[in-house]
């Protein structure tokens, strides 16, 4: 049996985190939970559960917690230490700047392979943005870093990490979904539970919404669409949660298209 230990890092279900999850849902589902064995190691502070734990505690996956005080807590170094050498993980995965910076930094990859995954950087404030850097230092010892796309690939390559290490794995999607969405009985169900007409024109966005997705440049547009074509409005709804929420509702009314936007959250 190959034994994972996966360092993640969230307070809600992210994307990183349905990925994850899914992949091991599919292969329990595939009759290959005894050949990996996944566990997850996050970082906690005192008193906190989120969405993201209570959803890796009912997946099944042992759920291993990290105590740390504050966010430049250096205790978490020796932490991480007892935790690897106690699990004995036959491969070390990261998910984040955190992890990668930390588990660098610990030595606890020392003897073994270690992969990274990097799901593009978030800008929301200036402390990230100086995170960020670490990883010119972290990403030059995993054996592979695995990306989304060819962009973040070249983002990769321009700090450095090692061209030869980087493995681009787009999203996956699930084939059946398609076949399910174009359903008429579904589709006129889904669009009345969400108040959307039969023939009301739909425009859809799912993502975190945090800065770097640029979601009020997409209302931008839509705005000034309306203000060419009148009479012909278009519903708007954006899948996702983030700390943009507000910013996009405020833009969204100052440019009066605020009633046909629908801010759906997590699904």
């Amino acid at each position: 049996m190959i034994r994972v230990l996966a360092f993640l890092e969230a307070t809600s279900v992210t994307g990183p985190v349905k990925n994850f999850l899914d992949f091991v849902r599919c292969q329990d589902q595939a009759g290959l939970s005894g050949e990996v064995r996944f566990e997850v190691a996050t970082f906690e502070r005192p008193g906190v559960r989120n969405d993201f734990t209570q959803a890796v505690l009912a997946s099944g996956v042992k759920l291993h917690f990290i105590p740390e005080r504050f966010r430049l807590d250096t205790s978490v170094l020796e932490r991480i230490r007892h935790l690897v050498a106690a699990t004995r993980p036959d491969v070390l995965q990261t998910h984040s700047v955190k992890s990668h910076f930390l588990i660098r930094a610990s030595g606890a990859c020392a003897g073994r392979p270690w992969i990274a995954f990097h799901h593009g950087y978030t800008m929301t404030a200036a402390r990230e943005r100086l995170y960020n850097r670490l990883d010119r230092w972290s990403l030059r010892r995993p054996e592979h870093i695995v990306t989304v796309s060819s962009a973040f690939q070249q983002q990769l390559i321009r700090i450095a990490v090692p061209a030869d290490r980087i493995v681009v794995l787009h999203n996956a999607v699930d084939p059946a979904w398609g076949e399910r969405t174009r359903h008429p009985a579904l589709r006129r169900s889904s669009r009345e539970t969400l108040g959307i007409g039969e023939s009301d024109r739909v425009l859809l966005i799912v993502g975190r919404l945090s800065s770097e997705k640029n979601h009020t440049l997409l209302l931008g547009a839509v705005a000034r669409r309306e203000a060419l074509v009148p009479g012909v409005p278009v519903r708007r709804r954006i899948g996702g949660d983030g700390p943009e929420r507000q910013t996009i509702g405020r833009t969204a009314a100052t440019w009066g298209i605020d009633r046909q936007l629908l801010m759906a959250g997590h699904a």
